[in-house]
């Protein structure tokens, strides 16, 4: 059983969360020409081991930023559910 404060603590949470996601959001929408124009680049130069190390640090990176917006987007339903129900229950 949630609490009006529970349920307020949790949207506070909630919109803090959303402020994070839509940062990440944005900076990968700011940054997707530039990861398409180094694929065009890196395309037209010989494979070092370099460039593959960068390949794979990048690969890891989008990865990691994946699965961590993946488990927001879990978090991001599952508090709106608990928040729905609390109200429900107000």
């Amino acid at each position: 059983m949630l609490t009006r404060g529970d349920v307020t603590g949790l949207k506070t949470s909630f919109e803090k969360k959303q402020t994070v996601l839509d940062d990440i959001v944005k900076e990968r929408t700011c940054s997707e020409e530039h990861v398409k124009l180094w694929q065009v680049r890196k395309n037209q130069i010989a494979q070092s081991a370099q460039s593959k190390e960068l390949d794979s640090v990048l690969h890891q990176t989008q990865i990691a930023i994946g699965e961590f917006l993946e488990g927001e987007e879990q978090l991001k339903k599952y508090l709106e559910h608990v928040v729905k129900k609390g109200m429900a229950v107000s």
